[in-house]
């Protein structure tokens, strides 16, 4: 996966399920995902949570 235009998750690798995180700054932010599926069952999600700046 790509955040404006940098690589910051690389996994393209056949695993199991997982989780991954990768923080953002505030603001407008370009994502590209390259996803694939090896066989089975697949899964891809993306969440979007909010941080409350204290």
């Amino acid at each position: 996966m790509w955040v404006d235009g940098k690589l910051v998750l690389d996994a393209c690798v056949p695993h199991e399920s997982r989780v991954d995180a990768v923080p953002l700054g505030g603001g407008v932010h370009t994502l590209k995902v390259h996803y694939f599926e090896a066989g089975g069952w697949a899964e891809l999600r993306l969440d979007i949570q909010r941080r409350m700046v204290k």
